[in-house]
């Protein structure tokens, strides 16, 4: 078949015309017939001729050695013992210099690829954080100020460091002896650009956790104002303060103040949990206080019940929530008291002194008391507020002293040492809706009182 299709010449030199005619059209050059029948001829000219090649130097010797190899078996085992020696000392040694350049190349790209790696997956980090930061804090950029700031430059970071990471690290089997210094250096310059590039990624990182930092202490502060009223949110003053601490944490340039807003939120939540418990009892007071006013309190009374009421508006400014409870309490114990109509009898109980006398040794003073309690109309004792004339507190008690003559004492003295009992308990009353309490048989009519003795 193959001698068949070298045989059959017209098909041949019509082949070979037309690949001229492609070679010369495809170049652009005009050809005529001519000429391609002399390129036809030419080729076909020694199509079927066998020209062997000129053997070369090294052929035509080992050639020679070969045909001779009996009559010099002995010199030719030695002298090809040593060049096989030779060969394969210079092999080991080429071997071992080729290895030795592999092993470093291997090293530096993985070296390289290992620092890609990691600053890719940086990148990657930073591109979903920021786009997910970006989303949240787009309806906050009117609040939070250096929100677009800090997106831009984490951005800017990106773009500075795309280049660097986009194309992978090189083959190891590119190095060779030739380019060693060249690719050896080709790759340190490319580990410190990628390291350079780490580094601006770990900076965007940072960029971005302050930002999200502030982004969750801005919406902490906005749920606990949605959470308050503006009553509990503005009226103290340490509220006020503090929210405005946390305003300036967060307009700090680059997210300085991130973790200082986190803190200062979280300071206003508990400042706020005060100021509601403290609000929520400051009602209590405000309705007692409401109740008070409309029973017609004498003017003494009613001045009263204001000082309770500023007590408890200047301890709710305060955030103290506990004080507002016990004025609380106390208002709730001056309604109780106020609406009951009481009488103040002299004690004459087993157990309990109807009277005392003071010896004030400093001075070489005396004063006399008469041991007093309240009953209501059932007959029931009823804690009365006192204030100690001594000390200057003041007291919820049942019995209490008030301070009379000496006479008076006296009379009291004799009449229990006499039969055991007082037979003139009658000290004063307390009117229905009213605090005060009406003294009679004392030294004036709002007598000095005592809680100890």
């Amino acid at each position: 078949m193959v001698v068949a299709e070298h045989l059959d010449l017209p098909r041949r030199r019509a082949d070979a015309e037309q690949r001229i005619r492609n070679y010369y059209a495809a170049h652009n050059i005009p050809v005529d017939d001519a000429l391609v029948a002399q390129g036809v001829r030419a080729y076909f000219d020694g199509r079927l001729e066998f020209r062997p090649a000129a053997p070369g130097k090294l052929a035509g010797l080992l050639s020679r050695l070969y045909v001779k190899r009996g009559e010099h078996a002995k010199a030719y085992g030695l002298w090809l013992g040593c060049a096989a020696t030779c060969l394969a000392m210079w092999g080991g040694m080429n071997y071992r210099d080729h290895w030795r350049l592999h092993r470093d190349s291997r090293e530096h790209v993985a070296q390289l690829a290992e620092v890609l790696e990691q600053a890719r997956a940086s990148q990657k980090d930073v591109i979903a954080q920021a786009v997910q930061l970006a989303g949240r804090s787009g309806a906050a950029h009117a609040q939070l100020r250096p929100a677009a700031a800090m997106l831009a430059q984490v951005q800017a970071g990106l773009q500075q460091t795309e280049a660097t990471l986009k194309d992978a690290a090189p083959e190891a089997d590119a190095i060779t002896a030739d380019n060693r210094g060249a690719f050896l250096a080709a790759l340190g310059q490319r580990k410190a650009e990628a390291q350079s590039a780490q580094a601006v990624l770990t900076q965007a990182q940072h960029t971005l956790q302050r930002l999200e930092l502030m982004l969750g202490a801005q919406s902490a502060m906005l749920a606990l104002q949605r959470q308050y009223s503006e009553a509990v949110l503005w009226n103290a003053p340490a509220i006020r303060q503090q929210v405005r601490k946390v305003q300036l944490a967060l307009e700090e340039n680059n997210g300085a103040g991130a973790t200082a807003a986190q803190l200062a939120v979280t300071e206003l939540g508990t400042q706020l949990a005060q100021a509601a418990l403290a609000e929520g009892h400051l009602q209590d007071v405000r309705q007692v206080v409401s109740l008070l006013g409309k029973m017609g309190l004498s003017g003494d009374d009613r001045l009263r019940v204001q000082a309770l009421s500023q007590s408890a508006l200047s301890a709710a400014a305060q955030l103290d929530a506990g004080r507002v409870e016990a004025l609380a309490a106390q208002a709730e114990a001056l309604l109780s008291f106020a609406r009951l109509p009481l009488n103040i009898l002299v004690a004459d109980r087993d157990g309990v002194r109807s009277g005392v006398e003071r010896n004030y040794n400093a001075s070489g003073g005396k004063s006399w008391y008469l041991i007093v309690e309240a009953l209501d109309a059932e007959g029931n004792n009823v804690q009365v507020p006192v204030r100690n004339a001594e000390t200057g507190d003041s007291t919820w008690t049942e019995f209490y002293g008030v301070r009379v003559s000496r006479s008076e004492y006296e009379r009291v003295k004799a009449e229990k040492q006499s039969s055991g009992h007082v037979d003139s308990r009658e000290m004063g009353s307390k009117p229905a809706n009213s605090l005060t309490v009406r003294y009679a048989r004392t030294l004036k009519a709002q007598p000095d009182t005592i809680t100890e003795w």
